[in-house]
């Protein structure tokens, strides 16, 4: 949360070898927060790291991916 009304701008995101995708930010109030968020199936198991950048702030995670296991009783 700031002080100020910041002005729209643009979010990138990587997920792994993919290309980058960009999302629209609105303006933010001051005092406010904002949620972006986005859709992502993985395609396989593995740790694949997602980067996201807005303007000069960059953070990257790590993300382990996998295979749910399900259990039968007969």
């Amino acid at each position: 949360m700031g002080t100020e009304t910041s002005e729209p701008t643009d979010l990138t995101y990587k997920i792994g070898k993919a290309d980058p995708e960009t999302i629209p930010v609105p303006k933010i109030d001051p005092e406010a927060s904002s949620l972006v968020s986005f859709t992502w199936v993985p395609d396989k198991e593995g740790t694949v790291r997602i980067t996201a950048t807005v303007e000069d702030s960059k953070k990257t995670i790590k993300v382990l991916v996998a295979k749910k296991h399900l259990r039968i009783s007969q």
